[in-house]
């Protein structure tokens, strides 16, 4: 199982990073819009050696990054400068899973499958060999860290402590073979986490006891790997989850039930983006294609065939839109015509919406930034 799985992997890296010699992105090519508006770069910081699965994470006030090597910066989020002095986590092994910060803690995952957790002034706290891979960032959320391993199992922590709170096993494991954007997201008392069977399951974040669990997303096809239905991370606003698997569909659910609003066929391996009323998702396929939809009914409002789009984010009036070849671009939530772009070094491969303007991102070469949309 393990040699299918890292032979799986390293083919959809390399399948993602085709493209990253090729012409620049079509955006310059799409319908610009009639309004005046723009996207700049508030800071950019290099971080040094990065991956796709190395997301930086946001505590109030204060950005995280760690990279490859355990070196862990806790940024000022108004100007990237250094919040606090940077520091190194005491492991040999690669870090290979996301960083994620909360509760004056910080953490990371190794290679081997081991759970750091430190203080903010560097000091380890505590580790844990998990006997699992991460392949997607822990949570940090109200005392405790939830994080989801290869295994298909979601566990919490104390954040300070390390003693284990509650652990969730599908009745029928399967494992999380794909390297998705999967990681759980707190929110109404609940941790949402999209599984590896195209399960979307909501824990209470107290006990761990089952709320609701509902299967978003199922093969189209028949075939060994075409089973594998692993899910992105669930974006929740108001009363709205969306989230959308590799290889299987993109929908919506209640919160609070579970119950499917709809789906739709789609394959992608990076969370959607939904707006601030919960009226519109938006997604970019595993082929770098753009398409927004209606979240009360899947019906699809436009679209547009970018090729190298990676991932999106939404920001008020618009869509952010990172490229394989590093291009930065804002389009119009309305109808996806170009507003602007902006040039970075490497990749974009992760994108989330600080607040009703701004996102944070990263790219493979190792680049946390914060851009503005303006109009």
């Amino acid at each position: 199982m393990n040699h299918t799985f890292f032979a799986l992997v390293a083919v959809l890296l390399l399948s993602s990073c085709a493209g990253s010699n090729t012409a620049k992105s079509p955006v310059t090519s799409l319908p610009t819009t009639s309004g005046h508006g723009e996207i700049k770069l508030i800071w950019n910081r290099n971080v040094g050696t990065y991956t796709g699965f190395l997301h930086p994470a946001r505590d109030g006030s204060t950005i995280c990054a760690v990279n490859r090597s355990g070196t862990f910066f806790l940024l000022r989020e108004d100007d990237g400068g250094d919040a606090l002095s940077s520091f190194r986590m005491e492991t040999a092994d690669t870090i290979t899973a996301a960083t994620s910060c909360g509760d004056g803690v910080v953490t990371a995952a190794t290679d081997d499958g081991t759970l750091l957790v430190y203080d903010y002034d560097g000091s380890e706290l505590w580790r844990k060999e998990l006997n699992t891979r991460l392949i997607a960032s822990p949570l940090v959320s109200d005392g405790s860290v939830f994080m989801l391993g290869q295994d298909g199992r979601i566990s919490a922590y104390s954040a300070r402590h390390g003693d284990l709170l509650w652990r969730y096993v599908l009745p029928l494991r399967t494992l999380v073979r794909t390297p998705v954007d999967s990681t759980p997201t707190a929110a109404n008392g609940l941790i949402y986490a999209g599984m590896g069977n195209g399960n979307i399951v909501a824990l209470q974040q107290n006990n761990g006891r089952v709320e609701w669990q509902t299967k978003l997303s199922f093969a189209r096809k028949s075939g060994t790997l075409s089973d594998i239905l692993d899910t992105t991370t669930p974006i929740v606003r108001e009363d709205r989850l969306c989230a959308v698997a590799y290889q299987g569909h993109i929908g919506c659910l209640h919160t609070s039930s579970g119950q499917i609003l709809w789906r739709q066929p789609l394959s992608a391996a990076k969370r959607v983006a939904v707006d601030e009323y919960a009226t519109r998702v938006f997604a970019v396929d595993v082929n770098g294609n753009l398409a927004a939809y209606d979240a009360k009914n899947g019906e699809v409002l436009w679209s547009q065939e970018l090729a190298t789009a990676k991932t999106v984010a939404f920001v008020r009036g618009a869509v952010v839109v990172g490229f394989s070849d590093g291009t930065l671009a804002a389009l119009t939530a309305d109808d996806g015509s170009f507003i602007g772009s902006v040039d970075l070094s490497g990749e974009v491969a992760f994108l989330q919406p600080l607040n009703a303007e701004e996102v944070l991102g990263a790219t493979l070469s190792g680049d946390i930034f914060r851009a503005v949309v303006v109009f």
